[in-house]
This record gives C-alpha cells, structure tokens and sequence, in this order.
C-alpha cells in the first residue's frame, strides 16, 4: 500500500512540474512523443518480455493503428476518441490474424511471420492511394480532443496523453501481475512444463499476440492525431 501511495505521488508530482521544467515546447513535444512510443514498447513486452515471441514487424501494428484511427477520423466522420479505441481493436483483431501459424510454427519461423505482416501493410498502404493515400499519406488528421473540444497546444496533448498512458500502465500491470500474465511466462520459460500444469501454449501466445496488438494499436493511433500526418516512410523497419 505504501509503495503504491509513493508510485501514484510520483505520478502526480510528473504531471504537475513537467510541463514547466522543459519550457521548451520542443522538449515538451519530445516527451509527449516518448508517451506514444511507450504504450508501444508496453505491447511488444507483452509479446516479448512476457509469452518470450521474438517480433521483428512490431511496426505493422502500429501502423494498422495508425492508418484505421486516420481513415475513421478523415473519412468517416468518427470523432477522435471513437477513432482511436477503433483502431485498437482493429488491431487486436489483426494480432490474432498474425497469431494463427503459432500452432505450427515457432521462434524465429514465427518471428519472420511477424516481418512479413509488416512489409505486407507497408505495401498496402503505398498502393492502395484511394484510402491510404499511397506514398503521399494522410494529412490534416483531426487533433485530439475531449467531449468535441480539439487539443492543439503541447500542454493540453502532455496533460491527455499522460492520462491515457496512466491507464495503460496501470491495465498493463494488472495484466502482467494476473493468472494470465503468470501463465505467459510459464510458456516463456519452458512449454512443456506450461502444458503439463494445463496451460496451452498456443492459446496463451494467441490471446499475447492480440494483446499487444491492442497496444501497438492504441499507440499508433495516438501518433496519428498527435503529429496529424503519416506516411507509408513512418512505419519503416527501423521502427520494429
């Protein structure tokens, strides 16, 4: 109790000084940016860290992410916030799309699934130009906003990215700390002693991998209203 007190006094303390220790606004967009690539890191060590899945097209997510909160938001009509948890369980549908060969390949085979998948909505999004708008993007992206309100200073963005990113560390830690978090390092370790307690490994790295594409998700859908602007370029492999 008393190191949950210090944590959340920590996380109060953040939220209130950091937005007037940098002064600078591009110090203060370079945090807001490290927010957004946090929640992305949260989903890889889920898949990672936790059920032990190497992934080298992490970057696929994110940009499914991406692209779905931007097409909803541009074309649609789908205020941000809508936008966004679409694209999230958009992208969790696609992690269990990806997720399928675990039950008969595994390691850096399924690792190369996970490249492939990344370079395959790479190349969506270059040649599908009516939806994605090819090579050029997606411009003028909504900001993001609160109950119809737009959000366009740094501030305002540090302030509602630091509370979605509260709640997604604190469902992470709830995740990683469940039966289900302990089951994903029980495969992790050894398979075959998962399995021989009644813990299937495959189901275990499918419900990990929509998981973490939820995540990866949220996090590209974020970046999308954050910097308003995404290309086929921001999803390159260095990225993942």
């Amino acid at each position: 109790m008393k190191r949950s007190l210090m944590y959340f006094a920590a996380a109060a303390a953040a939220a209130f000084f950091v937005p007037g220790l940098t002064g600078n606004v591009y110090y203060l967009r370079l945090v807001n940016l490290g927010m957004i690539y946090g929640i992305f890191a949260l989903g890889l060590n889920i898949l990672t860290g936790y059920a032990g899945i190497t992934s080298f097209g992490h970057a696929g997510f994110f940009a499914v992410g991406a692209y779905a909160s931007a097409i909803l938001s541009t074309r649609a009509g789908l205020p941000p916030p809508l936008s966004i948890a679409a694209a999230g369980l958009l992208t969790g549908a696609a992690g269990y799309i990806v997720s399928l060969p675990v039950k008969r390949i595994s390691g850096i085979y399924l690792a190369m699934v996970t490249l492939g998948f990344a370079e395959f909505v790479r190349l969506l999004a270059v040649n599908l130009e009516g939806l994605t708008g090819g090579p050029l993007g997606i411009a003028r992206i909504p900001a993001f906003s609160v109950f119809g309100r737009a959000i366009t200073t740094e501030t305002g963005r540090f302030y509602f990215l630091y509370a979605v990113t509260t709640v997604l560390v604190l469902l992470f830690v709830r995740i990683i700390r469940s039966r289900f978090g302990a089951s994903l390092q029980a495969i992790r370790d050894s398979e075959e002693a998962a399995a021989s307690v009644g813990i299937s490994p495959a189901a275990g790295k499918i419900a990990a991998f929509v998981v973490s594409g939820l995540y990866s998700g949220l996090a590209g859908a974020l970046y999308a209203h954050f910097d308003r602007f995404i290309s086929p370029d921001t999803f390159q492999f260095d990225l993942s």
